[in-house]
């Protein structure tokens, strides 16, 4: 591709358009020249007072040998292109445009221009990058030119091996339907190495290198599939051992599945530290083989085993040839089968005297989410208050009349089911006077605490906005600009709460009626 490049915007006068004010255009043109292609120059008369003749000419870098010109008549306000086609046989470094109007408009202008000698791009394509003894390399060239247009003229290649020395050549061929397709066979014993193929056209020529080699087994893979977790609880868990070829095919052979453990309290947890476990021998593998592995062993080794980690590692031995290939992977393992978090998106302070919300989010130990069912979640919340002071001053221990005591609450649980998406509103309505809030929610054996801490205001006073439907309404009208917005709260009235509505477009239903919150 050729990138345009803006040359000429100026300011031109004529004899009749003195009088009526001056004439501007704009011609744009590529910034470089490439042989046997088409050179395309933009031209748009802004302003002229009629038709105006526009002339190209390309000259070399002394001005005196005309290259190629090209003309055409341009209306006013009407843009348009002059084509002009370069020689094949276009040589040189250093080239100029000139460009002349005549007629509703003249003017004379001109701009340098590069040159590069690349006029095609040749491509040579082989079925594959390594050949043994005795393989037949097939191979295509192709080339195409700036404009994505095939190339058709006859093309020579050349096949070198190894020491540059010529194997064969085919001269002056001619594409068939823009393809040349040929064809080398190796002989029981070629040089071993980097081959090479040639290919020239006019003045480009391109390489392309293949390798050949002593003929090399197919390499396999080898791979250990874990559930996503274990649970302490089960008697046993399958591992799925996988070996394929790196082309798809499967192997066959056997397996040998060693598994060992790692402890959650070791730090750090390093995989050559873990203790083994039991060892499963000759395994038969036909790509893929599933191993049904017990925990008992593992049990008795480890009376706590929350958290810890298990690794399958599998070796394959290819039954054609004897290669040995190795994989593994490991899974976590939990007492419970569910996960209870409080997100951090949580504020961490509440309002004292209005309602707070927490967010608790509950799924399977890998994070998917757990299956609704008949059991709810228990949340539990305890909020400390401040007890009024006692001003009675003692002799005995004067620093406990201002310390600030304190009473915990306990509110009444509350059972809330899971929804499908696992997360799961706790909405708590906190006392007035409350200084501290622990929400705790319990699942299944699992359990986890928010703490909250007061919000601080001044004034001790606070306002809460909610949404009381989930549905918009547009405003309108006087409605706008009038400060109204509804479902908000205040626990004290003296707190100013004049909340103006300029920039919204939409506020829940049923404002108050005198503008304030």
């Amino acid at each position: 591709m050729i990138i345009a490049l803006l040359f000429m915007v100026a300011m031109a006068t004529t004899d009749t358009a003195v009088a009526n004010g001056s004439g501007t255009y704009v011609v744009i043109s590529p910034s470089k020249l490439r042989p046997n292609a088409d050179f395309t120059v933009s031209v748009n008369i802004l302003e002229a007072t009629q038709d105006v003749n526009v002339k190209a000419t390309i000259t070399d870098s002394s001005k005196t040998n005309v290259v190629a010109t090209g003309n055409g008549v341009f209306q006013v306000g009407q843009p348009g292109t002059l084509s002009i086609k370069i020689p094949k046989s276009l040589t040189g470094t250093g080239f100029s445009l000139d460009v002349e109007g005549s007629g509703g408009l003249t003017f004379k202008n001109s701009t340098t221009l590069g040159y590069t000698q690349k006029e095609l791009s040749l491509f040579i394509q082989t079925d594959k990058g390594i050949y043994k003894a005795g393989d037949t390399v097939n191979f295509r060239v192709f080339g195409m030119y700036s404009d994505l247009k095939p190339y058709l003229d006859p093309i020579d290649i050349e096949i070198f091996d190894k020491d540059s020395n010529k194997i064969k050549q085919w001269l002056q061929v001619k594409p068939k339907d823009g393809v040349i397709t040929q064809m080398l066979k190796l002989s029981s014993q070629p040089p071993l190495g980097d081959w090479k193929i040639s290919a020239k056209a006019s003045r480009t020529t391109t390489h392309k290198t293949f390798a050949v080699a002593e003929y090399v087994l197919p390499k396999f893979e080898v791979s250990v599939e874990l559930p996503s977790y274990v649970l302490t609880t089960e008697a046993d868990f399958t591992a799925t051992i996988k070996a394929k070829y790196t082309y798809g095919k499967p192997v066959k052979g056997t397996a040998e599945i060693a598994v060992s453990f790692i402890q959650s309290w070791r730090y750090p947890r390093y995989l050559d530290r873990a203790q083994p476990v039991t060892t499963f021998i000759q395994v038969p593998v036909d790509g893929e083989a599933k191993v049904t592995v017990p925990l008992a062993n593992l049990k008795s080794l480890d009376g706590y085993l929350d958290r810890d980690i298990l690794i399958v590692s599998a070796n394959v031995t290819e039954s054609l040839t004897g290669n040995v290939m190795s994989g593994n992977s490991t899974v976590t393992m939990y007492d419970r089968g569910v996960k209870l978090e409080f997100p951090e998106s949580n504020p961490k302070t509440f309002r004292p005297g209005l309602e707070y919300t927490a967010l608790l989010k509950v799924s399977q130990p890998d994070g998917l989410p757990v299956n609704p069912g008949a059991e709810q979640i228990t949340v539990s919340t305890r909020v400390t208050i401040e007890l009024p002071q006692d001003n009675t001053k003692t002799t005995l221990r004067p620093w406990l009349s201002n310390y600030p005591q304190t009473q915990s609450i306990n509110l009444a649980d509350v059972l809330i089911s899971v929804p499908d998406n696992g997360l799961v509103a706790i909405p708590v309505t906190v006392q007035p006077d409350a200084r501290d809030v622990a929400i705790t929610a319990k699942l299944s054996g699992a359990t986890t605490i928010l703490n909250l801490g007061k919000s601080h205001s001044p004034s001790s006073s606070y306002i809460q906005l909610a949404l009381k439907t989930t549905s918009r309404i547009k405003l309108s009208g006087p409605l706008l600009g009038q400060g109204i917005c509804g479902g908000a709260r205040t626990r004290d009235r003296r707190f100013p709460a004049d909340l103006r509505a300029d920039s919204l477009s939409t506020v829940p239903p049923t404002p108050p009626s005198n503008g304030r919150a």
